[in-house]
């Protein structure tokens, strides 16, 4: 048998073990515990549909209802609903996903909704303007704000509140949008795994593979694709007029760019002579070519311009200087999508999630949101992978266990 298909089989067996075994003790101290006892119940079936675990999974699709899901509009946004089985109203989620091209197709987001409407949650996925092609600005904000506005008010929704979750930049969206006002007090809790929490962080580690940590610059290699995530966002966020040309010129890469920020970095070498060079080629739409286009144009904004130096820069020591000289207005713009700056207003309690070594943000992140909100917990485990689970470590799927347990307790509130 080959060592992979091995591995799957001794993992397969650990769950159904552990899946039996938390079961008994879930009864067991469902007596004394009822509410634990009952989080844990969902949470064997959440995993169980989750991970598709043999017999435990079976279980699972025996023991709850079917339920349902489609694809609608919620408040302007697409979005992947699934409803429980049985008459309302429910509890409700919001899971807000990462950057995904993907969005509400990607296989693993949709097993999830199920298991949570196994459990007999609500469960709603958006794709906020943005989201999925990794543009994300204020409007993205909005957007997610207003989904989860309209499900709170949501005749099928239990208490008139619901809880937050997400993965990535998700989760990041979710922090930002339970310290709303109006909104705040009815959020029931804010799960999320691998946030940023920064964006000035996120840009430093996306141009120079740095970020501060108390003071001091920190070398993180993240994956290409933050880098491109980084780009979109910041000309995304700028007027229309000013920010278009760049991001049509940026659709053209995907997830499998090796180094999305080459043009700029080309740009800021060769200076006025690109101006020269383009004056002799006849104009091209999309990619690298109209990125160099773009960026040694004469016409820039001033905002524009110095989104170009910033991403054309390599040199952690340089960041700060030209991140300081973005105008105020565009600086508060982006610093909008800071949860850092609004984690005193976040009344739920926050559990978060990372791997030790994320690929794109550093637990340091969210330790230093969980440092001011009023309510928060960082469990740093190796059964993740980012936003997947990680095969075969068994102690971290202990972990990961209580901390869905601990966020349906807090959701049940």
């Amino acid at each position: 048998m080959p060592a992979g298909d091995l591995l799957k089989n001794r993992l397969l067996r650990f769950l159904l073990a552990l899946g039996a075994g938390l079961l008994a003790v879930a009864l067991a101290l469902g007596l004394v515990y009822r509410e634990q006892a009952a989080a844990q119940l969902r949470t064997l079936v959440i995993l169980g549909t989750v991970l598709e675990a043999p017999l435990l999974g079976d279980v699972a699709r025996f023991a709850t209802g079917e339920p349902r899901l489609e694809d609608r509009d919620v408040a302007g946004s697409p979005a992947l609903v699934a409803y429980p089985s049985g008459e309302g109203p429910h509890p409700a989620f919001v899971f807000i996903t990462g950057a995904d091209p993907l969005g509400r197709e990607n296989p693993t987001l949709r097993r999830l909704a199920e298991g949570l409407a196994r459990a007999g949650y609500v469960v709603y996925a958006p794709e906020p303007a943005g989201l999925p092609l990794g543009e994300i600005s204020a409007e993205t904000v909005e957007a997610s704000v207003d989904v989860i506005r309209a499900v709170a008010n949501d005749e099928d929704t239990q208490g008139g509140r619901v809880g937050l979750a997400g993965v990535s930049v998700g989760a990041s969206l979710a922090l930002v949008a339970a310290s709303e006002p109006g909104l705040r007090e009815r959020v029931t809790v804010v799960a999320g795994v691998a946030p940023y929490t920064d964006i000035r962080e996120a840009i430093r580690i996306g141009t120079t593979g740095t970020y501060l940590r108390d003071g001091e610059l920190v070398r993180f290699e993240a994956d290409p694709y933050l880098s491109l995530v980084v780009a979109r966002s910041l000309f995304a966020g700028l007027p229309p007029q000013e920010g278009s040309e760049f991001v049509e010129a940026l659709r053209p890469l995907d997830q499998s760019s090796p180094d999305p920020l080459a043009a700029f970095r080309a740009c800021a070498r060769a200076g006025a002579g690109l101006r020269e060079l383009f004056e002799a080629l006849p104009p091209e739409t999309g990619g690298p070519l109209s990125l160099l286009r773009a960026c040694s144009s004469e016409d820039l904004s001033p905002a524009a311009r110095q989104v170009v130096r910033i991403l054309g820069n390599t040199d952690p020591r340089r960041f700060d200087e030209l991140y300081a000289g973005l105008p105020q207005e565009t600086r508060a713009r982006i610093e909008e999508l800071s949860p850092i700056t609004r984690a005193e207003r976040i009344e739920a309690p926050v559990r978060l999630a990372s791997p030790p070594r994320d690929k794109y943000f550093p637990v340091a992140e969210s330790r230093a949101l969980a440092a001011r909100a009023p309510d928060a917990e960082v469990l740093v485990t190796a059964a993740l992978a980012h936003a997947d689970p990680e095969p075969g470590d068994v102690p971290g799927y202990l972990q990961l266990n209580g901390f869905v347990v601990e966020v349906l307790r807090e959701a049940a509130g």
